[in-house]
């Protein structure tokens, strides 16, 4: 399932992270994925599995 972070539609990316488990591949696309909304649900997916990116999901909020 891991290899559905890499296709190239957005949705099937987003997708792809809401099952994912492997902390590692989701901060991969946190870090490179070419999509703001794809790198918002990785952190959100991360902050789901107890991660401590729990201040990337504080920035996702600031609309400043």
């Amino acid at each position: 399932m891991s290899h559905l972070l890499l296709a190239e539609a957005r949705k099937v990316r987003a997708r792809a992270l809401r099952a994912c488990d492997d902390g590692h591949a989701i901060r991969r696309v946190l870090f490179t994925d070419r999509d703001a909304e794809v790198r918002a649900a990785a952190a959100r997916r991360l902050a789901e599995l107890g991660g401590e990116e729990g201040w990337l999901l504080e920035a996702l909020e600031d609309r400043s």
